[in-house]
């Protein structure tokens, strides 16, 4: 699960990052970013560029917006299928929040890379209709089981993307399943847990 996540960077740093050279969008840092909330996110149209995208898929079915996706099911699941072949993106992330569980209490724990890294969380996106007729372009993060380290605050996490994989992530023209599968399980370095 990621219920929350932050993206604190500076603009020009997100640039660099993603090999942008610049960008009009409005970006502003947060230090917490909630579901339903808008948050830039890398798409390729075979050139990298930024957008605003809400959080949460919108179908008219559900109470509140879907906000993750299991990987290991992301390519059956109906409501996700299309987007997992034909819509990925990359979502900018300094870190993440998740509970972990003290008894009957929860403490919130921040997660993230030990050297501050602007991770790349693997996401879907898709337009859907909200209540106000308004179409809107909509994200959500998959998630994973929890590596090593991580597992002890919660058992799943974002499926974070390796820099050498963020290309043919982002590539729609890749569409072997098996393939897609392997980039979402091959992070594997070790996260910092405050």
């Amino acid at each position: 699960m990621c219920g929350r996540f932050y993206l604190d960077a500076d603009f020009a740093e997100i640039l660099k990052r993603y090999g942008l050279g610049g960008s009009r969008i409005s970006y502003e840092a947060k230090s917490e970013i909630f579901p339903s909330e808008k948050s830039i996110v890398v798409l390729s149209n075979g050139k990298r560029h930024l957008k605003r995208l809400k959080w949460g898929f919108l179908p008219p079915y559900a109470k509140r917006p879907i906000i993750n996706a299991r990987s290991e099911t992301v390519f059956e699941k109906p409501l996700f299928r299309e987007a997992a072949i034909n819509r990925r993106c990359l979502i900018p992330a300094n870190g993440y929040f998740e509970w972990e569980k003290k008894g009957n209490k929860k403490e919130k724990r921040e997660i993230g890379d030990p050297g501050g890294e602007i991770l790349s969380l693997g996401g879907i996106y898709e337009e859907f209709e909200d209540k106000n007729g308004i179409i809107q372009l909509c994200f959500a993060i998959l998630t994973r089981d929890a590596l090593e380290g991580i597992s002890g605050v919660h058992n799943r996490m974002p499926v974070i993307i390796q820099k050498d994989n963020e290309e043919k992530w982002l590539d729609n023209e890749e569409r072997s399943i098996p393939a897609l599968k392997s980039i979402a399980t091959q992070y594997d370095r070790k996260l910092k847990v405050k």
